[in-house]
């Protein structure tokens, strides 16, 4: 996902050409983002609430790194831990698809935006067909505790397909993979995700699909021919299907 961690950087940079702008990356994990907008010399905040399921991990890679210091901060309560007001951007990177209340996420980042600030979020929603967690396509388009999504899973990992795992059989695999996308998964029909920014931001979210797979694609030779409306169009719906989704909404 490095390459979400320099589109990000990029976007805001885009967007406040003339000044460095106060950024917080919420659901910051590792801390990527913030390092490399700290490096780029953006002014870069993280929080992340540190879920059981990937505390150990993540707060262990953040005080590895002395950069960070006192660049990250634990979200308590579903509460981020900035004043109202703050922020001239915040963004999050393939958070959303796992939060259960998402309106309270929102109500919280449009709480700490200055009014005018931006707010940039990458995630799939309900009509991706890759599902990046487990490496498959189409592996969250079954009822979650269905039988069939659980011999799905295990055809697929039988025939070497989806996330590597050396220590488990693929029933094994399949049925840990299953409770995981259960457990801390939900993905949102494109319909109900803009209901929801529209309430908490007044505002339509902009899609910058087109921009995004630009900026992917910005280093191949096909790059030219690609400022068109059939490309645009055909570049949406790839990052649609494969991708997610890429918002944006100012205040």
């Amino acid at each position: 996902m490095s390459v979400n961690y320099d589109y990000v950087i990029d976007t805001i940079k885009n967007l406040y050409p003339e000044k460095a702008p106060l950024c917080l990356d919420f659901g910051c994990g590792a801390g990527q983002i913030v390092e490399r907008g700290l490096e780029s010399g953006l002014d870069f905040y993280g929080a992340d609430p540190y879920p059981e399921n990937r505390s150990e991990h993540y707060e262990e890679s953040v005080k590895e790194k002395a950069s960070l210091d006192g660049h990250i901060s634990q979200i308590e309560n579903d509460k981020i831990p900035f004043p109202d007001n703050h922020f001239d951007v915040v963004i999050s990177n393939v958070v959303f698809e796992h939060i259960a209340d998402p309106k309270k996420a929102l109500n919280e980042i449009a709480r700490v935006l200055k009014p005018g600030g931006a707010f940039l979020a990458l995630f799939p929603t309900k009509d991706v067909w890759w599902e990046g967690h487990v490496k498959l396509y189409f592996a969250h388009w079954f009822r979650p505790k269905s039988k069939l999504m659980h011999l799905y899973l295990k055809s697929m990992k039988t025939i070497g397909l989806g996330l590597k795992s050396d220590s488990e059989t693929p029933d094994e695999w399949a049925t840990h993979y299953q409770k995981y996308l259960q457990e801390y998964c939900f993905y949102r029909p494109m319909k109900e995700i803009s209901a929801l920014w529209q309430q908490v931001f007044n505002a339509e979210p902009e899609s910058l699909a087109y921009e995004y797979m630009l900026f992917r694609l910005s280093q191949s030779r096909c790059a030219p021919l690609l400022n068109n409306f059939a490309a645009r169009f055909l570049l949406e719906q790839i990052c649609r299907i494969r991708a997610g989704r890429v918002l944006l909404v100012r205040l």
